[in-house]
C-alpha cells in the first residue's frame, strides 16, 4: 500500500505508506496482567536519500513484545521483553530490549517513576529513566521524565494532559 515517490523539489521525495499493530491483555487476578502486542505487522523498507555518496535503508518489521505487570492501589511494577528485534537501520546494530520498571502512586494524585532497560542483541542501548506526575482529581495530568544510557544517549520529556 506504499504509493510511488512524487517529487515535491528537486532534493525532497515523498513516500507514504499504512502499517498496522495488535494487542492484547488479561488480568489473571486482582494483582497480576498479561500483555502481548505485535507492531509494524506489514515490512517494509525505506531507502534515504543520497548525501556525501552514502544511502541508508531502514527497515520497517514486525516486532513482537510480552509483557507481565504487578499492581495494587499504590504500586505497579512491569516487565516488558521484545521477542523479535526493533526497526532500524540496516547499517545500525540489532536493538531487542528487556525492560523493568516501578511506579508508586501517591493517592493517585502523584506518581514517582524508575525504570532499566537492557538491549539483549548487544552492548549498546541500556538506559536508565526517572519521571513524576501529578494527577489532582484525576482531570489534570503532569508528567515529567528523562532517560540516560549508553552511548551518550540523553532523553527528556513533558505530558500535559486533561480528562473529561
Amino acid at each position: 500500500m506504499t504509493a510511488a515517490p512524487s517529487k515535491v523539489t528537486a532534493t525532497t521525495t515523498r513516500k507514504n505508506g499504512i502499517n498496522a499493530d495488535i494487542g492484547a491483555s488479561t488480568d489473571l487476578d486482582d494483582h497480576w496482567t498479561l500483555g502481548l502486542v505485535a507492531q509494524n505487522l506489514i515490512p517494509r523498507s525505506i531507502e534515504t536519500k543520497e548525501v556525501n555518496g552514502i544511502t541508508e535503508t531502514f527497515r520497517i518489521r514486525p516486532q513482537v513484545t510480552a509483557g507481565v505487570s504487578w499492581h495494587n492501589a499504590m504500586f505497579t511494577t512491569a516487565f516488558d521483553v521484545d521477542l523479535t528485534p526493533a526497526s532500524g537501520f540496516t547499517s545500525d546494530s540489532n536493538r531487542q530490549f528487556a525492560a523493568i520498571g516501578a511506579e508508586f502512586n501517591a493517592w493517585k494524585w502523584a506518581q514517582l517513576r524508575a525504570g532499566y532497560r537492557q538491549n539483549l542483541a548487544g552492548n549498546d542501548g541500556s538506559a536508565f529513566t526517572a519521571g513524576v506526575g501529578i494527577s489532582p482529581f484525576d482531570v489534570v495530568h503532569l508528567d515529567v521524565a528523562g532517560l540516560i544510557g549508553t552511548d551518550n544517549t540523553y532523553g527528556a520529556v513533558a505530558q500535559f494532559q486533561f480528562t473529561f
